[in-house]
């Protein structure tokens, strides 16, 4: 799907929930095990760094606020994702507990800062009042493989600073996968003609391949 703007997908989300047959709808840049992840490379509150050493990195998946509860991503502590971090003013960011344990051991991970180096103020040095902050901690997945463990995993809202230019959206209903696809282009050609759909596949096609 071509980039819009959030507040186009925040419609289409909700016009989404309304198609025939279709019981939730969210939104994600890179679906689970097609290897087209992004990476967050980041620096951590409590794990200063000089310039010379090597920042941490992460897989990043851009979601709206249903995705996690869609696909039974739970919630470990603190909050999920909701409509106020899609406006970005939050500074919202979840982490999975595999990367949460690493960082904070012990520790309360909830109120934490991370911070992507390409917007940190100089190498290696936080700003703790642009940075993310960990709003909650959610359950490990297989993302990347079903033959690896979980990794390091964090969830950004789809807001207007993490907008990309594809987006998937997943769907669940009780209809066959052309009756969802009819349905779905029908909306998109209502809201805009010039947005093409493309790629649609079962969650059971993405797996075997």
């Amino acid at each position: 799907m071509l980039f819009r703007s959030t507040a186009f997908y925040q419609s289409l989300i909700a016009r989404a929930h309304g198609l025939p047959g279709v019981t939730d709808a969210a939104l994600i840049d890179a679906l689970p095990l097609t290897d087209l992840d992004a990476w967050f490379v980041f620096d951590a509150e409590g794990h200063p760094r000089s310039p010379s050493q090597l920042s941490m990195e992460a897989t990043s998946s851009i979601v709206s606020p249903e995705y996690l509860s869609m696909m039974e991503i739970h919630l470990v502590r603190g909050r999920l994702l909701n409509s106020l971090d899609m406006t970005g003013s939050s500074r919202a960011i979840l982490v999975n507990q595999s990367l949460a344990s690493y960082l904070w051991p012990n520790q309360n991970p909830i109120g934490k800062h991370l911070q992507s180096v390409d917007v940190e103020p100089s190498p290696a040095v936080m700003d703790m009042k642009t940075a993310p902050v960990v709003v909650g901690v959610v359950s490990n997945t297989r993302h990347q493989s079903l033959a690896k463990g979980a990794g390091w995993e964090v969830y950004l809202p789809l807001s207007p600073n993490n907008e990309k230019p594809v987006m998937n959206i997943v769907l669940r209903s009780n209809l066959n996968a052309g009756e969802v696809a009819g349905e779905l282009r029908r909306l998109l050609s209502e809201m805009n003609p010039s947005i093409p759909v493309t790629r649609i596949r079962t969650m059971d096609e993405v797996v075997a391949s």
